[in-house]
C-alpha cells in the first residue's frame, strides 16, 4: 500500500469517512445489480474502488 492510501485510509475517523465511498459504490452495485464491467472510476491516484 502506498504512503499516500496508509495515510488516508488509516484506522480512525478519517479513514473511515474515506472508505464510506466504497461502501456506497458496493451497495449501489448490489442494489441495483449493476455489472462490474460497466464501472468507470474517474479518480485521481490508483483506481482503488475497482478493488
Amino acid at each position: 500500500m502506498s504512503d499516500y492510501n496508509k495515510r488516508l485510509f488509516s484506522n480512525n475517523i478519517r479513514g473511515w469517512f474515506h472508505k464510506a465511498r466504497f461502501r456506497w459504490v458496493a451497495k449501489m452495485i448490489k442494489k441495483y445489480e449493476i455489472k462490474t464491467s460497466k464501472i468507470f472510476e474517474l479518480g485521481c491516484f490508483d483506481a482503488r474502488s475497482l478493488s
